[in-house]
């Protein structure tokens, strides 16, 4: 991409406007952090250690023979610049996309690399998700829920306390020989018309469920053991061993590279918007929509 650079620089030269005496800085890229170190110089002009890879990738020529055919562009240069050629204006389409490109190499490029993400940004992530990394014993269950609501009362909740009461009596006559037939229960229009559902999840020692139901599941220990019937203020149970996660503490440094590659294409997308939402500030836009053809309007 910087080689495009170059080369749009080169060709601007070749369709300059009437000679006129130049400034030797016109002709010097500005430095970058990124280009490596300076491999050559042809008078005032650098040639860096990544436009040599860059050339040789491109053309698939060893470096050296790269090096040659950019030394050879500068001499070029070199030669227009003492007879006084000064480069087209830079309105010119090549030109400007070359500037373009430059500006978005040296102001936003080094925004988006890894190394520019701040470990502040990173360790709220860490802690907004921090159950995730620090926790005691869970265990996952599939769980047969008859809610209820601490609201409900008369009538209406004795209906499901009764329908939860047949539940347990029917799972004791006829234990569940898979986790497949646990669920089917909750399918079965029987149970499904009185309020019966199946939820899958990590029961930590006070959610989803309460620690008053959360104390029960942590008993389960075994594939297939199932609880009998648990209720408190929202609902009534009967849950399900499937698996479970030991305690993990997992520390901020060693999560943080993955937190990173999780987020990486998030903060890139951020900076890009930043970026671009600073150079509108500092421009007029305006946009006519009514102008484009329908079939690009969208809905």
């Amino acid at each position: 991409m910087r080689f495009r650079l170059l080369l749009c620089f080169l060709v601007g030269i070749s369709a300059c406007a009437s000679p006129a005496q130049v400034a030797d800085e016109e002709w010097t890229p500005v430095p970058s952090s990124d280009l490596g170190g300076v491999v050559a110089r042809v008078g005032q002009v650098p040639i860096y250690a990544s436009q040599v890879l860059a050339e040789a990738r491109r053309a698939g020529k060893p470096p050296r023979v790269a090096l040659a055919d950019l030394v050879a562009f500068h001499l070029l240069a070199e030669h227009a610049r003492r007879d006084g050629w000064r480069p087209v204006a830079s309105s010119e389409p090549d030109v400007e996309s070359a500037l373009v490109q430059r500006l978005l190499e040296r102001e936003l490029e080094p925004r988006l690399r890894a190394a520019a993400v701040p470990d502040q940004v990173l360790r709220s992530l860490y802690d907004r998700a921090k159950v995730s990394f620090v926790h005691p014993r869970l265990v996952e269950v599939g769980v047969l829920t008859i809610d209820t609501g601490a609201l409900m009362k008369g009538e209406g909740l004795e209906q499901r306390r009764r329908a939860a009461n047949d539940l347990a009596a029917f799972l004791k006559n006829h234990p569940a020989r898979s986790l497949d037939d646990f669920i089917a229960v909750a399918r079965d229009p029987a149970w499904s018309s009185r309020h019966v559902v199946y939820d899958h999840f990590l029961q930590y020692p006070d959610r989803p469920l309460s620690p008053k139901v959360g104390e029960e599941i942590a008993k389960l220990r075994s594939l297939g053991e199932t609880t009998g019937l648990l209720s408190d203020d929202e609902g009534l149970y009967i849950a399900r061993y499937i698996g479970e996660r030991p305690v993990e503490n997992i520390t901020f440094e060693q999560t943080r590279e993955k937190l990173l590659a999780g987020f990486l294409e998030r903060w890139q997308q951020q900076q890009f918007l930043e970026f671009t939402g600073q150079l509108v500030q500092a421009h007029k836009v305006a946009a006519y929509y009514d102008r484009l053809p329908r079939n690009e309007q969208g809905p």
